[in-house]
Parts: C-alpha cells; sequence; structure tokens
C-alpha cells in the first residue's frame, strides 16, 4: 500500500513551528524574574535577577529590549528574528505582555534553523520547478471556481496559441461539446478537496482534427484549481498513476520538527520521524498499520473517537485540541493535534493529522505559575510577618518587666510560693512567644532570602553552625557522620545559609524513628562537582520518601508533621535561601532506604570582581557607662511606653510624629535618637536623610527599629547605612546595649 501524497496535494496546510529553547519573565527595565531553559549557553536559571545585557549577546539583547518597550507600550506582542553568532542557528523571539500584571512580559525564543533551511531548500526547489515549468510539456492552467483561467504556463496541445489567449476563457471553452462534463468534475473536486481526471475531445488547432484531452483538477484551496492538460490522442491505453509521494513533499514532511501522521478511518498509514522521536519508537514503521486509538491515552479515547467522526461528517478540519498520548516507555506526552481535511493519495484519500509536542510548554507553565505563586506567598509572608512583629514585641517585652517586677517582689514577700508559680507561668508564655518570634525569623528569610551582608563564606564554618544549632534534634536519634572534603567559597548571608543548613538537618532527624542510635546515621558531606561547584549532601536513613510527599514537600506550609508541631516553611525557606545565592536543592529517596537532600552552589567570584561589604553591625552586650537623653519616634504609642521601661534609668522623650522629632532636635540636645523605620508620612528613613544635611553627627547616633524592609527602597536604604539595626520583636538586652554602644562612642 503507498502512503505518499500526489504531487502539490495541500502540502499548505502544514505549519512549521519549533518549540521554544527558553522562556524569559522579565519587568519593564529588562531585569530577569524567572528563567526557564537556555539560548545557545549564555541564558540559564542563574540568569534570575540580572540585566537582560547581562544575560544575551549584545546585539540580541538589544532587540530584546526594543522589542519589550514595543510590547509594554502598545499591549501587544511584539516579534524578530535573529542570526545568533557562534551558535550558526537562526532564533524567532517573541515578546509579549503579562495580562493582567502591567510591567512585565514574557519573552520567548524558538530554533527556526531547520525552517529557515527548508525555506532556502524551497526557494531553490521553487526557482528550478519555475525553469521545468516553461517547458512542462503539458498546459498548466490555474483556475478560480468559476472555471475562469487566471495563469498558464507550459506547452503541449496549445503550444502555438498565445497565454494571453487563454487568460480569462473559462473551462468549459477548451471542449465546447462537453462543457457539462467539465464542469461536473471540476466541481466535484472543488466539493471534496480530491482531484478529479476526465478525458475529453477538444477541437484541434488551425482546423487540425480533433484531439483526446486528459484534464486533471487539481484543488489548491476552496477558491483556487490546477487543471493539468495532456494530449492524449496517440495513447493506446488508459494513464498509469504516478507512483509514490513526492520526493520533495515527503523530504519536507521527514524535516518537520513536529508530528505528521496519515490515517485511513483510524488506522495509520504513515508518520514522520519526529512522530517517533517524540513518542520515543525506533522507527516510523512501528506505526504502520496500528490503530491511532493505540497510542492516545486511554481516558482521552472516547473524546477522539467523536472528534474524528465529527470530521467524518462535516469534511471540515476541527480546531486544534490537546490530548494525552503514549510513550514507548508508558510515559504520557501532551501533543496539540490538528486534524486537518482529507489529501489524495494515489490509492485513495487519507486523512491528515498534525501535531505538536506541548509537554516542555506545560512544564514551563506550571514553573512559571508555581513562581508567581511563591512570588504572591512571599509577599504575603512579608506582610505577615511585618504586622505581627510589633505586636510581638509589646508582648515578649511587658513579659520581661513582668518577670522583673516579680523577681523583685519575690524577695521582699512573705509569699514567694504565690510569685514563684507566677514566674512559672511567665515563663511559659514566654517560651509561646518565643516560638511566634522564631516563625517569624523563618517568614522574612522565606519572603526576601536575599537581604543581609553578603559576603565570601566557607561552607565547613556554616555546617559547623547549622549542626550545633540542630544537635539538640540530632542527639539521641542517630548517629552524625561528617564527610567533608574541599569545597570552593560560596558568597551569601551567613545566617540564612546556616538557617538552611539547620531545616535540612532538622528534617533528616525528623525522618527517623527514635530506636538504636547505633542502626540510625545521618550523613553531612560536602565536596566539589565537576563543574567546580560547591556540593551539600544531606543524608538521613529514615522513613524516605513516598512520590505523594515528594510532589508536595517544596510546597510553603505543607508539613507531614502532626498539627501543631511544624509551620510547613522548613524546606520552602531552604529552596528560597539557595535560589537568592544562585545554587540548586533536590530531595530523593535512597535505594536501601532514607532520603538525600543535595544542593548545589555557585563558587564566589574572585575578590577582586566583588565590591567591599560594610562591616557586620553586631552590637556585643557591655556594662552599662552612664545615662544619656534618648528621643523615641513611634508612631506606636504602646511601642513608645514599653521602650521607656527598657531604658529606664535615661531621660527619654517619647514623639509618634518624625515632624514634631525635627523641631524638637532644634530646641534640644540629644545623646540617642531611636527611631521607627517605617511610619505614616515621614519615618526614620527621612529623619536620617534630613539630619545627615543639617546635623550628621546626630545623623550617625540613630537606632533604627524595624519590623522588616518590605519595599526595595527600605531595603536599600539599610544595606547603605552604618547605623545599628535593632530588628524587632527584640530583647531588652539589644535596645539597652545598642544605647550604650553609642553613649560609649559619643
Amino acid at each position: 500500500m503507498s502512503t505518499d501524497l500526489a504531487p502539490g496535494e495541500h502540502t499548505s496546510a502544514i505549519r512549521v513551528a519549533d518549540l521554544p529553547l527558553c522562556a524569559l519573565l522579565l519587568d519593564a527595565d529588562g531585569q530577569i524574574l524567572a528563567s526557564e531553559g537556555r539560548l545557545g549557553s549564555v541564558v540559564a536559571p542563574a540568569a534570575v535577577g540580572q540585566h537582560l545585557q547581562a544575560s544575551l549577546a549584545p546585539d540580541l539583547a538589544a532587540a530584546v529590549v526594543r522589542s519589550l518597550q514595543v510590547a509594554l507600550r502598545e499591549g501587544r506582542e511584539a516579534a524578530f528574528e535573529h542570526w545568533v553568532v557562534g551558535d550558526e542557528s537562526w532564533v524567532s523571539c517573541r515578546v509579549r505582555p503579562v495580562e493582567g500584571d502591567p510591567g512585565r512580559a514574557l519573552f520567548t525564543a524558538y530554533d527556526i534553523t531547520r525552517l529557515k533551511e527548508a525555506e532556502l531548500d524551497l526557494a531553490r526547489r521553487l526557482s528550478r520547478s519555475r525553469t521545468l515549468l516553461a517547458a512542462h510539456p503539458d498546459r498548466l492552467l490555474i483556475l478560480d471556481r468559476e472555471g475562469r483561467v487566471l495563469s498558464a504556463e507550459g506547452g503541449g496541445v496549445h503550444r502555438a496559441a498565445d497565454h494571453a489567449r487563454l487568460l480569462g476563457q473559462r473551462v468549459e471553452d477548451l471542449a465546447p461539446g462537453q462543457a457539462a462534463q467539465l464542469r461536473e468534475a471540476m466541481d466535484a473536486a472543488f466539493d471534496s478537496g480530491v482531484a478529479r481526471t476526465v478525458e475529453v475531445t477538444a477541437p484541434g488547432l488551425e482546423g487540425g482534427p480533433p484531439r483526446r484531452l486528459e484534464i486533471r483538477f487539481v484543488p489548491l484551496d476552496p477558491r483556487e484549481a490546477v487543471a493539468v492538460l495532456r494530449d492524449v490522442s496517440d495513447r493506446a491505453g488508459p494513464a498509469s498513476a504516478s507512483e509514490g509521494l513526492h520526493f520533495d513533499v515527503r523530504e519536507v514532511l521527514e524535516r518537520l520538527p513536529d508530528v505528521v501522521l496519515l490515517h485511513r478511518l483510524g488506522r495509520i498509514i504513515y508518520v514522520n520521524q519526529a512522530c517517533a522521536d517524540i513518542l520515543g519508537y525506533p522507527s516510523p514503521a512501528d506505526f504502520v498499520g496500528r490503530e491511532m486509538l493505540d497510542f492516545i491515552h486511554p481516558d482521552d479515547r472516547e473524546e477522539t473517537v467523536v472528534r474524528v467522526r465529527r470530521m467524518a461528517e462535516t469534511g471540515q478540519p476541527l480546531p486544534p485540541r490537546e490530548l494525552r498520548t503514549l510513550r514507548a516507555d508508558g510515559g504520557v506526552v501532551v501533543l496539540e493535534l490538528a486534524p486537518v481535511r482529507s489529501v489524495s493519495l494515489v490509492d485513495g484519500p487519507a486523512s491528515l493529522v498534525l501535531g505538536r509536542d506541548r509537554t516542555p510548554q506545560r512544564k514551563l507553565q506550571e514553573r512559571l505559575l508555581s513562581a508567581d505563586r511563591l512570588t504572591s506567598l512571599g509577599n504575603l509572608a512579608a506582610g505577615v510577618a511585618h504586622e505581627i512583629s510589633s505586636p510581638l514585641t509589646y508582648v515578649m517585652g511587658n513579659l520581661s518587666v513582668l518577670t522583673e517586677a516579680l523577681e523583685r517582689m519575690q524577695a521582699a514577700t512573705d509569699r514567694p510560693g504565690e510569685i514563684t508559680d507566677l514566674l512559672k507561668a511567665l515563663a511559659d508564655a514566654r517560651v509561646g512567644a518565643e516560638r511566634v518570634r522564631d516563625l517569624l525569623a523563618d517568614l522574612k528569610v522565606f519572603a526576601r532570602p536575599d537581604v543581609g551582608a553578603r559576603k565570601a563564606l566557607e561552607l565547613r564554618k556554616v555546617m559547623d553552625t547549622a549542626i550545633n544549632m540542630a544537635w539538640p534534634e540530632i542527639r539521641g536519634l542517630a548517629r552524625l557522620v561528617r564527610d567533608y572534603g574541599p569545597t570552593p567559597p560560596v558568597r551569601g548571608v551567613e545566617s540564612k545559609l546556616a538557617l538552611a543548613f539547620f531545616h535540612l538537618l532538622v528534617n533528616a532527624a525528623q525522618a527517623i524513628d527514635a530506636g538504636a542510635i547505633d542502626d540510625n546515621a545521618l550523613e553531612v558531606g560536602l565536596g566539589t562537582d565537576l563543574e567546580g561547584w560547591a556540593e551539600v549532601e544531606i543524608r538521613d536513613s529514615g522513613r524516605g520518601l513516598t512520590d505523594a510527599v515528594q510532589a508536595r514537600m517544596w510546597e510553603p506550609f505543607f508539613t507531614t508533621r502532626p498539627r501543631g508541631e511544624g509551620a510547613g516553611l522548613g524546606l520552602p525557606v531552604v529552596r528560597s535561601v539557595v535560589a537568592s545565592m544562585g545554587g540548586e536543592v533536590e530531595g530523593s529517596p535512597r535505594a536501601r532506604g532514607g532520603a538525600v537532600f543535595r544542593v548545589r552552589l555557585p563558587p564566589d567570584a574572585a575578590p577582586s570582581e566583588r565590591s567591599p561589604q560594610p562591616e557586620p553591625r553586631l552590637q556585643e552586650a557591655e556594662p552599662e557607662v552612664r545615662s544619656g537623653r534618648i528621643l523615641v519616634v513611634d508612631d506606636e504609642p504602646v511601642m513608645g511606653a514599653l521602650m521607656r521601661r527598657a531604658l529606664a534609668g535615661h531621660e527619654v522623650y517619647i514623639l509618634t510624629s518624625a515632624r514634631d522629632a525635627l523641631e524638637l532636635l532644634e530646641a534640644l540636645e540629644f545623646d540617642v535618637l531611636i527611631c521607627d523605620l517605617v511610619m505614616p508620612g515621614q519615618g526614620g528613613r527621612e529623619i536620617y536623610e534630613e539630619l545627615s544635611q543639617r546635623r550628621p553627627e546626630l545623623a550617625e547616633r540613630i537606632v533604627f527599629v524595624t519590623a522588616g524592609a518590605v519595599h526595595a527602597a527600605e531595603r536599600e536604604f539599610l544595606e547603605r547605612i552604618r547605623n545599628i539595626i535593632v530588628d524587632k520583636p527584640f530583647e531588652f538586652s539589644e535596645l539597652r546595649a545598642a544605647v550604650q554602644a553609642i553613649l560609649r562612642r559619643s
């Protein structure tokens, strides 16, 4: 059975489009917010946070920026094609605004090298075809739907006739005595989309004898057809059908990156190599003769049958539809299938189906949606942490006040037992408050993992710190095995990375059931991979990871711990911290039981490539030197009252307005200023900027109290200044130490 298309039959219905090489989520300035895939060797997930000009070749980056401006300004997709120097390839680039998110756009790049090559090849072939048509022995006429001649090529029976004489004539004029037969064959070809052939007797030229003509009507589209006129007067028998698929057409089909499939009533008669590759079969021959439904997912077969029947009944192509198809290895591939109207083959009509592998796009969409969800959750976490920090400061501060007061009263009362009970109750309340404080710390890291002083870090030291923090959880459950190999320095925030390792260690310890310590092991490995990246492995001999847990373990607030024993932020915090350092983290079950988590971090660049970092602003508690005059500026009166209690022994002034504070500073001299960073109207940042101009020595004596810098401008400000910063919720000792440090300097 032949599987070839007749020459020129419906190849125009096949559209070539490649799958995306990469996708970038961009803001209006060209900063990369999310990245998937790579363009040659220049774009990788590590490009997140960089500008286009730092990630792409200059000429390509400039073209993308221009398209980005057009897309955001005009609210439409902008597209261009680009030759990638060095990779020797063509890419089709598109930039379109993100719906519902002004100021963001999605950039996608498709490899169209093979399409360009096919176009060039086709252009060469068309040029040769035009030359051949001019010398073709048959007359080729292009007809409209009414049968009028639009153009003429070739020679044959009308070689002596002038081309211009045929233009505008109707097909019936070729054989006036058989006009109805000609019209019927032409209409049948247009209506069915299948070529029709008819033989007629036509008048001879210049008084010569009548000639027998074979006229084959080949529809090009619903409006035009080709009429091939051949003189068969001297032919002894009927014309033989052309054999096989036209070589040029078949070559194009084989070079297409998308699926091309031909079937008759559901039984496959041809697929191209791309179809075999996408579904994981060695050869297209593995498909021929089999039912098309064999390759459709069972849940999608009924819908496929309905669509095939509908197309057969209407004779019209159906819109593309995504269906799940089965790979040779049992996996699932999502194909966008577009049934096209029937095509004419030598051995009869067949149905043509075009398909495109949508699996990579679906995965990319899922990752982008996941990134959007994490961004939203991060913003929510930052807001929640900011709002809770101040009330928690009241609670913890007043618990300290009550504790200190009761301890003084205990020595003077004749019922010390009652005071002891009250102190125990306050201690329990403080434990709960500290638990909320620890949760807030995790929320802040999850929301802003890149905030803090970044410096070159030695992983051995950071891991030892994390182990010391997690030791109470590990002790009594398993043996701790350290396997430290050499690692390159990495750049990040030491406290954040130590917290990430701490969560991985605690996660591993909690997966180990209590039992014989010698039978359980928690192994920590450090090393360097083949690419020169630092590699961390934390392996446990615990319960392992089920498929269900592995699918959700990175989701914020997902936990397998009993209610009340876990917030479900540990692993999301780990991923956020590692991603902020340009690294990767993954978790998987071990073959012999337990789980392993691997962290890969890029090596730090040479010190000369880094800008100098400010000195750490850690304050150590030292003996008080003297009392001083202190101005507290906070828009919450409760916070001001709390600070007055914490700073008992100093002359403390409390104001709730930045403007009032600046006026008071004109009248009185203060040793220390304590300012809330964010307040309605003007806040601590505005006070600092104004004093820096008028009284820079006083600006240096400001202690900033903050519940977390939510906005980028606030974070940039805190990174720039050298003042002492006290994070809410704070201990009285932290605030007192900050005040004493400034008094000691002045």
